[in-house]
């Protein structure tokens, strides 16, 4: 599983390390619907997730699938 801390937030964005790796995160949500974005820059890999279920984690599953990327390099 990909690890994020807490990190600085700046622009929109908020900078924090993944799995030893800088990345760059911003999430959101509204009526119902929740989104993630991750950019680890050093990797190349990119990432978005957008739900439209009350009880989904998008948070959850942005991890899984960043997590895959960076398994697949």
């Amino acid at each position: 599983a990909v690890e994020m801390d807490e990190g600085a937030y700046g622009a929109g964005l908020i900078v924090e390390d993944l799995d030893g790796e800088r990345s760059l995160h911003h999430s959101g949500a509204w009526l119902g619907f929740e989104n993630e974005f991750v950019i680890v820059p050093e990797s190349g890999v990119a990432a978005a997730v957008l739900c439209n279920y009350s009880d989904s984690d998008s948070e959850e599953l942005i991890e899984e699938v960043v997590a895959l990327a960076l398994e697949s390099e």
